[in-house]
């Protein structure tokens, strides 16, 4: 059964419009259930968290108080962590790129620029970059690095057109202990020097942290 895989389900009962037998008359006793399941799914749905903080004054000392701003992922942005995870997940694991975002964010009638969603991406990925540098960390105590690179199109400035680029995907063993990494590398190049230059990066921000 579906519910057995999925921990979310909603459970719809039926029960017929009359208790009473169609043929004699005589009240119907319930003796079981049928049940059928249907997955279902909900599309993302955009909706405004507002917070409220109550501002109370000290008529004697002239103090106001009130909690302060929580703190947030982009200070000051209108982006909720939610927002923000699914701008993430849809460009790097779907992946989309950010002009069809924008196009779904307005079909739900929520403007999002392109230029916004690309400054979003940029600014999580500063918030990240702590955790990146512990995940590099682990990487480096293996005896194994796996790696491999995947050509991207890259826009040339000033050109209006694309070249090759790499984005090089750096692996740990799994008959080694410890968890699964994947630590991903943009480089213009696929050359030797391209491959060595993340090892040695890493291994500057392992001793930095």
């Amino acid at each position: 059964m579906l519910s057995n895989v999925l921990s979310s389900y909603i459970e719809h009962y039926h029960e017929p419009q009359s208790c009473q037998c169609r043929q004699c008359g005589c009240d119907l006793v319930k003796i079981g259930e049928d049940t059928t399941e249907q997955l279902d799914m909900e599309p993302a749905r955009f909706f405004v968290h507002r917070h409220i903080r109550a501002q109370y004054a000290c008529k004697t000392c002239e103090i106001i108080t009130a909690e302060p701003v929580p703190p947030a992922v982009i200070d000051g942005g209108m982006a909720a962590p939610g927002l923000l995870a699914w701008v993430m997940t849809s460009k790097y694991l779907n992946p989309l790129p950010l002009y069809r975002l924008e196009q779904i964010a307005a079909r739900e009638e929520v403007r999002l620029s392109r230029s916004t969603l690309a400054e979003w991406v940029g600014r999580v990925g500063v918030a990240l970059q702590p955790l990146v540098d512990r995940l590099t960390w682990h990487l480096l105590q293996g005896s194994t690095l796996h790696a491999d690179e995947t050509p991207v199109a890259q826009l040339d400035p000033g050109n209006g057109k694309t070249r090759k680029a790499y984005l090089w995907a750096y692996r740990s063993n799994d008959l080694e202990p410890g968890p699964r990494i994947i630590i991903f590398d943009y480089q213009a190049g696929r050359s030797g020097r391209a491959y060595t230059k993340l090892p040695a990066r890493l291994a500057r921000s392992s001793a930095g942290g």
